[in-house]
């Protein structure tokens, strides 16, 4: 099956609003279909053939992924090796 729908959750869309409530997204193969109320999701989902239900209760969806490494105390290396630790 390549629909997934994941209801009940807390879903941060990474537009600097706030997060939704009771929010479900709904996925077909790698892209997402649709997001909203869980009620008005599963409602589309059920009209459009089959799909998968995961529960997302007492969880939080967020959009991609987050590179969350950085150094922000680097000191103009000149070369990645410099970076790296590694003194040539």
């Amino acid at each position: 099956m390549n629909r997934f729908v994941i209801s009940n959750c807390r879903l941060v869309d990474g537009t600097g609003a706030r997060p939704r409530e009771a929010a479900a997204v709904l996925i077909r193969g790698n892209r997402i279909e649709r997001i909203g109320s869980s009620q008005e999701v599963l409602k589309a989902a059920r009209e459009s053939g089959a799909f998968e239900e995961i529960d997302g209760s007492g969880k939080t969806v967020i959009p991609g992924l987050i590179d969350s490494h950085a150094h922000l105390n680097f000191f103009r290396p000149r070369t990645t090796l410099e970076i790296d630790g590694v003194w040539a």
